[in-house]
């Protein structure tokens, strides 16, 4: 796994209580656990399953998005790659993973899922410039 100690570089302009703020959005969505219960969340109430997925969706869209920017603009994340497609990417990757169905058929949770998505994306777009300060 990446270790993401670099991304604080990125908004060093004195961010971080903003960043830490921010990340908060994340811990529902990582501490859910992908068990019989959630699949039959995902069955019983699919407009509670499709709200939760929204609201994944919204969080990784603004923050990550965010966060791709940034990147790039200092030179960590490749520029050939627009920030607005590796988002849409790892919203797909996550979409597809850490459904209820594929995250206990490849036993996740989504505390453990998640990072290891983005750590698999981030491989790709890091920069030798980000690689050196990982």
């Amino acid at each position: 796994m990446i270790d993401h100690s670099y991304f604080s570089s990125i908004t060093a302009d004195g961010a971080a209580p903003r960043r830490q703020k921010s990340m908060s959005g994340f811990k529902p969505l990582m501490t859910t656990k992908n068990s019989k219960a959630s699949r039959v969340v995902c069955r019983e109430l699919p407009e509670l399953f499709k709200l939760i997925e929204t609201r994944r969706r919204e969080v990784i869209e603004k923050y990550f998005g965010q966060l791709l920017v940034r990147g790039q603009r200092v030179g960590l994340l490749r520029k050939d790659v627009p920030a607005r497609l590796m988002t849409e990417i790892l919203l797909c990757a996550t979409e597809a993973i850490l459904n209820p169905v594929k995250a206990a058929e490849l036993d996740l949770i989504t505390r453990t899922g998640f990072p290891a998505i983005v750590s698999a994306a981030l491989q790709f777009i890091i920069t030798e410039k980000g690689r050196a300060k990982a």
